[in-house]
Formats: C-alpha cells, structure tokens, sequence
C-alpha cells in the first residue's frame, strides 16, 4: 500500500483510498527545480567575469532598470523634477523678475522641506 500521499489536509480514508487507486508511478515530481528569481551564477543570469563586454553592459542595464522600479528612486525622481519645474524660472532672463518678486526661493525652500519630511516618515515606515 502507498502511504506517501498521507497528509494532514485530508481524512484518513480518503488517503487510503488514494493509495489504492493511484498508481505509484503517477506520483508527481516538480518539473523544474526551484530557483530563486534573479539568482546569480545560473543560466539565465551567469557570472559577469564571464560574460562579452556587451553582455556586462545588458547585465548594467538590467541591474540599473531593476533598480529604477525601487520606490525611493520612483520618489527621489518625482521629487527632483518638482523642484527643478519650480525652479526653472529663476534661470531665464525673461521669467527672473517674476521668481524674485514672488518669492520662488522661499517656495523652493518650502517644497523642499515638505519632500523631506514625506521622505523621512515613508523611510520611517520601511524600518
């Protein structure tokens, strides 16, 4: 009699009853051994020593857009371009008088600060 498919899931007649009509040959294996996503030194991801120059550079490019999916980098980019869009009018002659009179440099300090304190309690929530 076939005991491996004993488990805790089922009642014991039910295990009993599958052993005698299952086969032992029709025991299911995994088809493919586990493998961690991303692991290095495999098939699909070799060694950098052992790759072409082009394939070190597709490996860089694939680290580098993994990492572009990060939340802290998604965060650090919105929060640049916010303050390069608020202080881009201080840079161009024709919009300089417009920046100073309305006090860009405080709104820039402003935002900044705001982005900090979102910055500093979402790396809070992380730890």
């Amino acid at each position: 009699m076939n005991t491996s498919f004993q488990s805790n899931l089922c009642p014991p007649t039910q295990v009993l009853l599958a052993a005698y009509l299952i086969p032992e040959h029709r025991i299911t294996h995994p088809g493919f051994p586990k493998i961690k996503p991303h692991a290095p030194n495999t098939v699909q991801t070799p060694a950098r020593d052992n790759l072409p120059f082009i394939g070190r550079v597709k490996q860089s490019l694939w680290v580098a857009g993994a990492r572009m999916q990060e939340q802290d980098i998604k965060f650090a980019i919105k929060a640049g371009m916010a303050t390069a869009t608020l202080a881009a009018p201080a840079f161009f002659d024709t919009t300089r008088p417009f920046f100073i009179r309305h006090w860009g440099d405080w709104a820039l300090i402003s935002v900044r600060g705001m982005l900090f304190f979102i910055l500093s309690q979402s790396l809070r929530r992380q730890v």
